[in-house]
């Protein structure tokens, strides 16, 4: 045990060290005696710093419910809340309602009792209709339970009770008979009196009843055991309710309340006394309420269980029934204002009613000593003593309005106050007023100077003497220290900094940061926070006076902090935001949390905020509130839930819900042209209203194999086979949505709630989700898509290459054929001009004749074989019939060749392909008078060698005139060949190979003869394999004669 006076030591040394760690934000290390007292002691201490109000929570048609009237209410075993209203059933899941009606098979809309039981059976009792109970999402009624159908007793109100030893259900209905349902059997039990309700008190079973109670006997009959001093049944009721707090039972009527004990075998009256009428109501630490429709919620607040220390919440508020949660919040259903709720460790609010002067408080400060002081807009500061009182000190105001803007303790536990009309200084209770030129803003106290903003400049004001020093024109409204003490002050145009002696507007230099500014507060390490009203909330990176980077805070929370009024930065990194919509903390991940009336706060108009370990202070404009980011009982013991699942599908909306619906292996199936799917998430921690968010982790898995898409393939390769998980935080109303159009793909989503102290929830939800993908997504679809297209490729490939083969074999027929036709035509030329060496007779010239013929003709025959022959062998062949022909025209024909050094001699040439020109040249190109020359030319031009045969003779049209006289209208049958030859090399090989005749009396200046160009690629021409190596050729140019 703990000596008193070392008790008030440790509570004093708590104070000053929680005191301390507030104001430094350094961390504070507890003796092991400290720790046994610094809770109980804070609590008691914070307690009674003034006189509290509990802020209870409120839901009525506004926040969903189905209508104001709320009769009765219970917490299933998942945690969630159902509701019965005169509109339906509400079904609550912390954040929205769900309604259920006639529609969804409820018999009247008109709920008024429930109870499930251990079978996961909700029960439901409606107006002038039978029992019904609602299990695995549907309402199961007499049409659907024969049980039920047989049932002849009817009442307005049913209560249920489930026997614990054996969980079957009884239901009563206040009149003298019972209905036993034991699995899918049930029983009638008639008493002589009217029976309420069946209960255990230990092992004995009693049937309490209105006005006797009645014991259940070992062979399961019932005898009365106990008379009550009931009032008589005249124009009402007088029974109003009962309820079992240990071996006591608590009777309600309409003009007594009677406690009895269970004591020894008997039923002992031990007290009786006027009290509220309704319904009783026993809570988890046994005590008593009564649910008054005229006089609230009464509380007989004492561990005796009985009616001693009566307390009255929502005094005037019509009470119809209460019930408790898991966690230890109480419900209260009302008439006609829906239902409250008040949590443990709820949130506490301050004001007029509460000793306030003004409830539009507007300044918040801890001393060193541990008291909080605060100011509202009427120039009044409060003060909070050990002792529990308020002390408020009147600064006053000249036109009843001076709000006080700005309270900075110093370390030497003095304070400074600044309010709109005068700066104030206040030390060990004395106060000095220190006059500014116009209305100050803000102030900014560092060691020896205090920095005061105002709309006429900003000053530096001594703490020792109190003189302004150095005034700097200006309107001000903002300032901050940062991590190296450079002072930044905010104007209506930007930012200006200590260390160039505020001449710098860095808001022309950074146009984020043009404009008001409201509010500036640290920002850890080489940053501060930067708030205006354009571009809201920015984080400014400084280094040695310079602002080097502006950061915007991200989109998606752009849009949530709006009319920023103040900023708090706790030396842990956490932003605190005074906004009127309530107060925002923003953390170091830029996770957003928000608190507002719906966390019990007077108003969500805040005008400053104020954070210590895990208590947070909002000055209001409806008073001071207080609460708890991290309750001391907070172990994360409630579940996550995923309620709702709904996606669009050709331009309609479709909803799944998921508590209802009995899906195999918690698996949703998409239909394939889902798109905008989106879930509904939910934790059942009603403490945590408006403040939750949801770590949601996705994980996506190679779906079923019918269901492959090539890009399941290709995340799933480029994971390396394995499993992706991302993390997606979701706060506000715990939407989580998937795009428009989500992957087809198999999901496991697996979401856990996350309270505003980052407590996490031990329960969390996991479900299946399967996008199916269309059957032209499939891989296999594809595979056969490609398969046919393949196969359809092979076939033509495999059709044109024996198309090409077929065409080959035509083409080289067609070749060997022009030969066959060109060798004899060639030959029988040949053989008419041997004659001429007989008449006269000539043996050497036609011996040597017949020598070249004899080789021209084996070289054909060899040539006619073949469809390319190598360049060398080409030029032989040419040069031996043009020396033929000189032996058999003479003198009076010459011949020269060109250019034929000029090409490689491998390189392949179309055979005989130039030896029908030089025959048609011989034949039709001679002079016809003097010597005929004959020119063979070859060069390169580009890729393509280039064949020039050039004669002297009379030139096309003059030939083609002496014909036409002669009439003789046959085309030459060599350059016909010639030309079949040509086009199906062409067709063949692709080489390009044209034949242009020109006439060169058609030149300028006009010569006489016929030009013959042959132009051809030989690339394109395939590899001539070598037979015999190459023979050494002269080319000689020059006429051999």
């Amino acid at each position: 045990m703990t000596e008193p006076g070392v008790s008030a030591r440790l509570c004093f040394q708590t104070t000053r060290l929680f005191a301390n760690a507030c104001y430094s934000g350094k961390s504070v290390y507890f003796s092991d005696e400290m720790k046994r007292w610094i809770f109980p002691f804070l609590l008691l201490w914070v307690s009674g710093l003034l006189a509290q109000t509990p802020a209870f929570l409120h839901y009525g048609r506004q926040e969903g419910l189905p209508s104001n009237l709320v009769y009765c209410g219970i917490q299933d075993k998942l945690g969630l809340l159902w509701l019965g209203t005169d509109k339906g059933l509400a079904c609550f899941d912390g954040t929205r309602f769900r309604t259920l009606g006639v529609k969804d098979g409820l018999p009247d809309p008109e709920v008024l009792n429930l109870m499930e039981d251990s079978g996961g059976r909700l029960w439901t009792s409606s107006y002038r209709k039978k029992p019904c109970y609602r299990q695995n999402g549907r309402f199961v009624t007499e049409k659907q339970d024969s049980s039920l159908a047989k049932m002849q007793l009817q009442t307005l109100l049913w209560e249920f009770y489930e026997d614990e030893t054996d969980h079957s259900v009884w239901l009563t209905g206040q009149s003298n008979e019972a209905l036993h349902f034991s699995g899918n059997q049930f029983a009638y039990k008639k008493f002589e009196r009217a029976i309420v309700r069946p209960g255990r008190i230990g092992d004995t079973f009693f049937f309490f009843g209105i006005n006797g109670i009645y014991k259940r006997m070992p062979d399961g009959h019932a005898t009365l055991w106990h008379l009550l001093d009931a009032p008589a049944y005249i124009n009402d009721n007088p029974f109003k309710g009962m309820s079992i707090s240990g071996n006591r039972v608590l009777y309600a009527y309409s003009d007594k309340l009677l406690l009895l004990e269970w004591r020894n075998g008997q039923f002992v009256e031990i007290e009786r006394r006027a009290g509220p009428l309704g319904r009783v109501f026993t809570d988890k630490m046994g005590r008593f309420w009564i649910c008054s429709l005229s006089d609230g919620a009464v509380c007989f607040d004492n561990f005796q269980r009985d009616l001693s220390n009566p307390k009255i919440y929502l005094k005037g508020e019509k009470i119809t029934m209460m019930f408790e949660d898991r966690q230890g919040t109480y419900w209260f259903c009302t008439t006609n204002n829906g239902i409250y709720a008040l949590p443990k460790n709820v949130a506490v609010n301050y004001s007029k009613r509460n000793g306030l002067i003004s409830n539009n408080i507007t300044a918040l400060a801890l001393n060193r000593n541990g008291q909080l002081l605060s100011g509202d807009d009427e120039g009044n500061l409060y003060r909070c003593v050990q002792d529990g009182k308020v002390l408020a000190t009147a600064f006053g105001s000249n036109d009843g309005y001076n709000r006080v803007r700005q309270i900075l303790p110093a370390p030497d536990g003095s304070h400074w106050v600044v309010t709109d009309e005068m700066l104030y200084y206040e030390r060990d209770g004395k106060r000095r007023g220190i006059q500014a030129k116009v209305s100050p803003k803000t102030a900014l106290l560092q060691q020896d100077w205090l920095w005061l903003a105002s709309s006429g400049g900003l000053v530096r004001v001594d703490v020792k003497t109190f003189d302004f020093r150095r005034p700097i024109d200006g309107r001000f409204t903002a300032l901050a220290e940062d991590s190296e003490g450079c002072v930044w002050a905010g104007t209506n145009e930007g930012i200006l900094g200590q260390s160039d002696s505020f001449q710098t507007d860095w808001g022309a230099l950074f146009p984020n940061l043009k404009g008001r500014v409201i509010a500036m507060a640290k920002a850890g390490k080489d940053s501060i926070w930067v708030a205006t009203p354009e571009k809201g909330l920015m984080l400014a990176r400084v280094n040695k006076g310079e602002i080097t980077e502006v950061k915007l805070i991200p989109e998606s929370l752009r849009a949530e902090l709006q009319n920023i009024q103040a900023l708090f930065s706790e030396p842990g990194g956490d932003l605190w935001l005074a906004t009127n919509r309530g107060v925002y903390r923003l953390d170091k991940y830029w996770r957003l949390v928000r608190f507002d009336r719906s966390n019990g706060m007077a108003d969500d108009d805040v005008n400053a905020v104020l954070a210590c370990r895990d208590t947070v202070w909002a000055a209001t404009g409806g008073g001071i509130s207080r609460i708890t980011t991290k309750r001391p009982d907070e172990r994360g013991n409630f579940p996550t839930l995923l309620i709702n699942a709904g996606y669009r599908l050709k331009d309609k909306t479709f909803e799944i819900h998921l508590l209802d619906t009995l899906l195999p292996e918690r698996t949703i199936t998409l239909p394939e042209n889902a798109t905008l799917f989106e879930v509904e998430l939910a934790a059942l921690d009603f403490r945590n209203r408006g403040s939750m968010r949801y770590e949601c982790v996705i994980t996506e898995f190679l779906p079923a194999g019918r269901r492959w898409t090539l890009d399941n393939l290709m995340h799933w390769v480029s994971r390396q086979w394995k499993e992706k998980s991302d993390t997606t935080w979701v706060g506000g109303a715990g939407n989580l949505g998937f795009g428009v159009h989500m992957r087809p793909g198999r999901y496991r989503l697996q979401v856990t709630a996350i309270t505003a102290g980052d407590v996490r929830s031990i329960q969390p939800d996991a479900w299946w989700v399967e996008m199916p993908s269309q059957w032209y997504e499939t891989i296999w679809f594809w595979l056969l898509f490609w398969g046919v297209i393949s196969f359809g490729i092979w076939r033509f490939l495999n059709e044109r290459a024996a198309f090409r083969k077929l065409d080959k074999a035509v083409s080289e027929l067609q070749l060997q054929a022009l030969q066959s036709q060109m060798n004899p035509h060639f030959i029988g030329n040949s053989i008419n001009a041997i004659q001429q060496f007989f008449y006269p007779p000539d043996p050497v010239r036609g011996s040597e004749y017949i020598a070249l013929f004899t080789r021209l003709l084996r070289r054909t025959l060899e040539f006619s074989e073949q469809t390319f022959i190598p360049f060398h062998e080409e030029i032989a062949y040419l040069r031996d019939y043009l020396e033929m022909m000189q032996l058999r025209l003479g003198e009076y024909f010459q011949f020269e060749i060109s250019g034929a050094e000029d090409i490689p001699p491998d390189t392949p040439f179309p055979s005989m392909l130039i030896q029908p020109v030089l025959e048609n040249a011989t034949l039709h190109g001679l002079a016809p008078e003097g010597i005929s020359v004959l020119k063979l030319d070859f060069h390169f031009s580009g890729k393509k060698v280039i064949c020039s045969v050039t004669d002297n003779g009379p030139g096309l049209h003059e030939t083609r005139r002496r014909r036409i006289l002669a009439g003789n209208m046959r085309a030459s049958k060599g350059l016909e060949i010639l030309y079949q030859k040509m086009d199906t090399l062409n067709r063949r090989f692709e080489l390009g190979l044209h034949l242009e005749l020109t006439d060169l009396s058609e030149a300028i200046p006009p010569l006489r003869g016929t030009r013959a160009l042959i132009r051809f690629l030989p690339d394109k021409i395939p590899p001539i394999p070598r037979k015999n190596p190459q023979p050494d050729i002269q080319m000689n140019p020059a006429n051999p004669t």
